[in-house]
């Protein structure tokens, strides 16, 4: 059987020889000719045949579209995980993506070897991102597996576009630090993804929920509370029309400063719900019932 590879290079990852490999799916290499602290990810799956699903030879541009979507995103939502799993560790870069195919794959021999060479880097290439060591690298990835499993593991080779999945694509890019307002943005999506229901007051409801998913005491769930009352206040001055002058660009990055632990708390709570086989729908129905019984 001949395996299509999508792969990217990434910024921030020391490995050596050594693979970290999710369930021969989505794995990560360095060849040992390449800069240290480069590595890259891949995608694995089946190579499109002549005719795919049916489709004629002229509707490939879209299959490969689709296909570059589904190989990139495991990627995205492993180093969403990778900085959940490790929030005070940078969050690396994917840059550069290509594919290949290969006929045969044996994952118990030297599989850096093998992957770790795919894609060219340019003489001279050095990393921007902080450097970590090989073991440094390898304790962060490790930590990174059993969460990104929880979510993929109920996940098909379709390109699910579930409320958990948009919220760790958004934090994914949020967590780049590429600019403080676009983050900051990211941020507040992110809980519309996870509370909004698109019914009644908007606002408050997703001020409500998120203070009582994650906030411990009734102290912390009224400061969460006002924070996500001030950051929603922010936004819609962005979205409505309101002051986008560039002496407000400090003030965006304190709303993404406090917003980000709020964020990943919830994060990671909503992945442990939605790993006990919840749907939001359920997740929120149960935080509406816990502020009725509190009120």
């Amino acid at each position: 059987m001949t395996y299509q590879i999508r792969s990217f290079m990434i910024d921030g990852i020391n490995l050596d020889e050594r693979i970290v490999n999710w369930k021969d799916k989505v794995f990560f290499g360095r060849h040992k000719m390449h800069p240290e602290n480069i590595s890259f990810g891949h995608t694995l799956f089946e190579k499109i045949n002549d005719v795919y699903d049916g489709q004629p030879i002229e509707d490939f541009a879209k299959i490969w579209s689709e296909e570059d979507a589904k190989g990139l995103w495991p990627i995205l939502i492993f180093f969403a995980c990778y900085h959940l799993a490790n929030p005070k560790k940078q969050m690396p870069k994917i840059s550069k993506f290509f594919s290949s195919a290969v006929e045969r794959i044996d994952f118990q021999k030297d599989v850096a070897e093998t992957f770790g060479h795919m894609g060219s880097i340019r003489p001279g290439t050095e990393s921007r991102r902080n450097k970590m060591t090989n073991d440094e690298s390898f304790e962060c990835m490790s930590a990174t597996l059993p969460l990104f499993d929880k979510i993929m593991k109920n996940q098909t080779r379709e390109f699910s576009m579930s409320p958990l999945i948009i919220a760790l694509l958004l934090y994914q890019r949020a967590m780049e630090e590429e600019d403080h307002l676009k983050d900051f943005l990211d941020l507040v999506i992110i809980l519309e993804a996870m509370f909004n229901d698109g019914t009644g007051e908007i606002t408050f409801k997703i001020r409500q929920r998120t203070s009582n998913f994650c906030g411990e005491t009734y102290e912390e769930r009224k400061e969460i509370f006002e924070k996500i009352k001030e950051a929603y206040n922010a936004r819609s001055k962005l979205v409505h029309g309101g002051d986008l002058t560039l002496d407000r660009y400090g003030e965006y990055h304190t709303y993404k400063t406090y917003l980000i632990p709020i964020v990943q708390k919830c994060l990671l709570r909503f992945i442990d719900e939605y790993d006990k086989g919840k749907t939001k729908n359920q997740i929120n129905q149960e935080l509406d019932d816990l502020a009725l019984s509190s009120s």
